[in-house]
């Protein structure tokens, strides 16, 4: 629906969303183990295989690593972001003043063929 308000390519958000899914599940443990951490719950193992055991640590899972990413990615996207931001905007600070020189100079040229 947000791909639709915002005018996104829905092939391209698809193909990204498929790409990034091994990325998903690749970082699910290492999430799960800092959010326990960052909680203070122990990484343990299923105690049995009844369903509500079952169920309840893969509850248990899935906080953890919620927990992981926020703690973790959020301002880890928003150090990325601003640096992104910073890098960005100097580089068109550079790019400006290059074509103000290079206006000044034809400017110049112009002046010294009359």
């Amino acid at each position: 629906m947000a791909a639709i308000v915002f005018r996104i390519n829905l092939p391209a958000l698809q193909l990204i969303n498929q790409v990034t899914s091994p990325l998903q599940f690749a970082l699910l443990i290492p999430l799960g183990r800092a959010g326990a951490r960052i909680l203070g719950a122990g990484a343990h193992p299923a105690s049995g295989l009844r369903a509500a055991t079952l169920i309840a640590d893969l509850v248990v899972a899935a906080r953890n690593a919620v927990t992981g990413w926020f703690c973790l990615c959020v301002p880890l996207g928003l150090v990325f972001y601003l640096l992104l931001l910073f890098v960005l905007r100097q580089r068109r600070q550079n790019r400006l003043n290059e074509v103000s020189r290079q206006k000044e100079w034809s400017n110049e040229m112009k002046v010294q063929t009359r």
